[in-house]
């Protein structure tokens, strides 16, 4: 097994750790461009590779005009990305090549979605070697680490059926006590709401540039537009409140630029733990907030794509005329399948993540391998 990454990375000293003689992938272009050089490079990209390798490139740049709009405007946005696609068909010849001569088997990739992770993940496919991919788990401790992708992506079955059957004793799995901590956002918002409890909706915002917005949002892409959603189900549906909480990690508010309306209020500065438990029901489009809840028993109702979006778990709505449809029908919202949510809930907690402890590095080796219980229960 030898692994390649990129160096100084989220993953380069777990990469090392596995193998003490990982190939380590420096992202500078200038070394990209000496190294090509200096080797004699015959790789050449396909078609396919530099198509995808413009979604990558695109993916970056709106992810900067969506962080820095005052800066990123279109003629701007398009300078950007001549030069980034330039610098990425370096990367991608550097990476690629770099993997072939050191006789990489398997690429370690962060999240995958954008460059230069995104890149090597290309040049990985083009040589025809398994990537096996990073991001946070969605419980404390936890981290998710899989060979399909991340988020909705990954390799979790989404049908009832894969759970149901599986031969395991549920009952001596464990349950997740504990959900991860955020930072209240310092901006315009309240701790105190004007509902009381199971009175209003909980609706947990997510960082606009993020890929659960870019990529697997279809319908909703900006926090406004989501905003609007919700605007429209509140003019509509005089019995139904919302508390909205904006993502701590993103700097800008929209409250400024949103029509008001009193049946609609921001909790910027609530405990997210003490929303959930306190919510009805919680509007995602596909936040980890969704999984939360969803530990804790209450509704879901999920706008994008998600891992856990299984019918009988989640009531999905794919526009919006489907979620003032179901609000409509509130009562509905309560049902769930409990069985088929308690066997999720630990399968996901117990055996597809995995623990940041000591033997981190055995278990993402065995995950990498497809040697763990997750992959076995996959195959069978």
């Amino acid at each position: 097994m030898r692994i390649a990454t990129l160096t100084n990375s989220q993953v380069s000293e777990l990469a090392c750790q596995i193998d003490n003689q990982a190939v380590l992938l420096s992202k500078s272009s200038s070394q990209a461009k000496k190294y090509i050089a200096a080797t004699g490079s015959r790789f050449q990209p396909s078609t396919r590779d530099l198509a995808e390798l413009a979604s990558v490139v695109e993916r970056n740049v709106q992810r900067r005009a969506i962080r820095l709009p005052w800066l990123f405007s279109k003629p701007v946005q398009a300078l950007y990305k001549r030069i980034k696609l330039k610098q990425a068909q370096t990367q991608l010849i550097y990476f690629a090549t770099e993997m072939q001569q050191q006789n990489a088997t398997h690429a370690l990739i962060w999240n995958g979605s954008l460059a230069p992770f995104g890149i090597i993940a290309l040049a990985a496919k083009a040589l025809g070697l398994p990537c096996t991919f990073v991001e946070n788990g969605y419980f404390p401790g936890t981290i998710q680490v899989d060979n399909q992708g991340i988020n909705a992506n990954n390799s979790m079955p989404q049908h009832a059926a894969f759970y149901q059957r599986l031969a395991i004793d549920w009952q001596s799995l464990a349950w997740p006590e504990k959900l991860n901590k955020r930072a209240s956002k310092n901006k315009a918002g309240t701790s105190n709401i004007p509902f009381t409890a199971k009175q209003y909706i909980f609706v947990p915002m997510q960082v606009p540039s993020d890929m659960q917005v870019m990529e697997l949002s279809p319908w909703i892409k900006s926090m406004a537009a989501f905003y609007n959603v919700l605007l429209r189900a509140a003019t509509e549906l005089p019995n139904i409140n919302f508390v909205i909480k904006e993502h701590p990690s993103f700097k800008r508010s929209i409250q400024r630029n949103v029509t008001k309306h009193p049946q609609i209020v921001f909790a910027n500065q609530g405990d997210t733990e003490q929303l959930i438990e306190n919510a009805s029901a919680v509007i995602t489009l596909n936040s980890t907030v969704g999984l939360e809840a969803l530990a804790k028993n209450i509704p879901v109702i999920q706008l994008g794509l998600s891992c856990y979006g299984i019918t009988g778990l989640v009531h999905k709505c794919e526009n919006s005329d489907a979620l003032i449809e179901l609000l409509q029908h509130k009562e509905t919202l309560n049902q769930i399948n409990h069985d088929l949510l308690s066997q999720y809930i630990k399968y996901l907690y117990n055996i597809f993540l995995l623990r940041h402890n000591d033997s981190l590095a055995e278990q993402v080796k065995a995950r990498m391998l497809g040697t763990d219980k997750h992959n076995i229960f996959l195959e069978n």
